[in-house]
């Protein structure tokens, strides 16, 4: 039995200390609900996409990620005026009457472009799904410990959806096709919604008291960030961390499996979800140990995720088979969990709840950014190397930048110290 301690050491760190409280536990089941749709619905629409148009598909991904960013630019400035669980519980109401409308679209077999649009609304949600749910924890008054557990929690939430996501996805897609994965989908934003909307009127859920201007509002995220250097860094490092994520491993690995399953739908989408499933375990093993670590100095964490992703995407590049795809796509996964749980440290202690919401809004507006870059330069890239070499090429772009971070955490450079910014200090 020796051999599982593994197991039993990340059982004992899950944070469950948070879920005592009513509102936190019904916030875990909603964003959990919410989340696991959310990945079985892009499981369902990257296999659409591949299936109709190939490599082309790129470009419509690229569409809808471009969309996805100025959405998230735009609508903060209007949704964040708006009591943070409330304005979750619309967000995934929106995404289920989405969800149905894919049902239908591919049901019908409606040409791509409108399948697209009608996924369009459910991508779109997602910087501000984020921004709503840390953006609510930050105001919850349950003290700096609980909301330390709290924010892992959730962030676990979001990566256990990506195990859950793929089995689900796997499982259902045997009764009918993407066209099922869908359905799930819908039905699983129908509960969160629900159970989200049932928290009600909790303590400091009210909205953004500021009435500033609305290029203000849209801009105060990246006005921030501009100020200090280790959050500029921390974005760049997450945008190109989302290029290499959804070029290096989602599309490719679709590529991959949809030109070895023989037409078989069910076969094909069975390795990819299998493939994401992997990816997924790795995130959350790495969540589960990070979350019992004290972060106190995010920079560290940060520049150590990407150096791990890097190397975990160099060794994804070599085609040893499926075996070794799936382990190696674990071990690339694990490097974001440290980084994304030291950057919500870095932000809830040093900034105000108003613009903890609007800088988790950026990081989802930069990741998307990333990722449209990465999907416009796909057809080409696809066209002239192979998939290996492709994601050799994004682990190499994660090990510069995760260098580029070496050179001030642990090199001669230092990241200044003017970025201490407290809570009670911050405008």
């Amino acid at each position: 039995m020796a051999g599982f301690a593994w197991v039993r050491r990340l059982a004992w760190s899950f944070p469950t200390e948070p879920l005592r409280d009513r509102n936190v536990r019904r916030l875990w089941a909603g964003t959990s609900l919410g989340a696991l749709g959310a990945e079985a619905f892009n499981i369902a629409l990257i296999w659409s996409v591949v299936e109709r148009a190939g490599i082309d598909g790129g470009f419509y991904l690229a569409a809808v990620i471009l969309l996805t960013a100025l959405s998230g630019i735009a609508g903060g400035a209007l949704l964040d005026r708006a009591p943070p669980f409330r304005t979750l519980a619309l967000l995934d109401a929106a995404r289920a009457v989405a969800g149905a409308a894919s049902v239908y679209l591919v049901f019908v077999d409606a040409p791509l472009w409108t399948i697209m649009a009608g996924a369009a609304l459910v991508v779109m949600t997602r910087p501000h799904i984020d921004a709503a749910a840390f953006g609510g924890i930050a105001r919850l008054d349950i003290g700096e410990q609980a909301r330390a557990g709290a924010n892992a929690l959730v962030d676990s939430t979001f990566r256990m959806a990506r195990i859950a996501g793929p089995i689900a996805a796997s499982a259902v897609a045997l009764a009918g096709g993407s066209v099922t994965v869908f359905a799930f989908a819908a039905a699983c934003f129908v509960l969160a919604s629900v159970l989200v909307a049932s928290m009600g009127q909790v303590g400091g859920q009210t909205g953004d008291a500021r009435r500033a201007s609305f290029l203000s509002d849209s801009t105060r995220g990246f006005v921030v960030a501009a100020r200090s250097p280790l959050l500029a860094f921390t974005f760049l490092s997450q945008a190109v961390n989302a290029g290499a994520w959804y070029l290096g491993f989602i599309f490719t690995t679709a590529l991959i499996f949809e030109a070895s399953s023989g037409g078989s739908e069910a076969s094909g989408l069975g390795g990819f979800g299998t493939a994401v499933l992997f990816y997924g375990l790795g995130n959350v093993a790495a969540n589960i140990l990070t979350s019992g670590m004290p972060l106190r100095d995010p920079a560290k964490y940060i520049t150590a995720g990407r150096l791990v992703a890097g190397f975990g995407y160099l060794l994804l590049s070599l085609d040893f088979g499926a075996a070794w795809l799936f382990l190696c796509a674990a071990l690339a996964a694990s490097g974001t969990p440290p980084a994304d749980l030291a950057f919500l440290k870095l932000i809830q202690s040093r900034y105000q709840w108003g613009d903890v919401a609007k800088l988790c809004r950026v990081k989802i507006i930069v990741e998307y950014l990333g990722m449209r870059v990465a999907m416009i330069s796909a057809p080409v890239l696809l066209s002239i190397l192979a998939p290996p070499l492709v994601v050799g090429l994004c682990g190499l772009a994660l090990l510069a930048v995760g260098t580029y971070g070496a050179i001030y955490t642990w090199g001669m450079r230092r990241w200044p110290e003017t970025e201490t910014v407290t809570r009670e200090g911050a405008l």
